[in-house]
């Protein structure tokens, strides 16, 4: 599992900016709405989806992640929900770790925007 999670994640470090948001929060609230679709996206259910603007957000964001997930890592099709929850929750783990936790950024936090 460690190399999918290492696949995805220098995946979505390439691809995608929502996880370098210019604040902490933002970066946090972005890439737990997004991945935490994944799975039930992956698997062909339709995850929960609140109605406001930024949840429908993540979710078209979701969307277009795992459609192209797929296309890139075939492999991904061949995973129950539970696997793949693991590995969406390794590569979340590892994205906060390094783009907010051990960030040397000094404006993620600053409270005053």
């Amino acid at each position: 599992m460690a190399d999918k999670v290492a696949e995805l994640y220098k995946f979505f470090q390439q691809r995608y900016l929502w996880q370098f948001y210019s604040r902490a929060w933002d970066r946090d609230e972005n890439i737990n709405g997004i991945l935490d679709k994944l799975p039930v996206i992956f698997s062909g259910g339709q995850p929960e989806v609140a109605d406001t603007l930024k949840d429908r957000a993540f979710y078209a964001e979701a969307r277009i992640v795992a459609m192209e997930v797929t296309e890139r890592y075939p492999w991904v099709k061949d995973m129950d929900v539970s696997q793949l929850k693991s590995t969406i929750d390794a590569v979340k783990e590892k994205i906060i770790d390094v783009t907010i936790t051990k960030s040397q950024n000094g404006e993620l936090n600053i409270q005053n925007y």
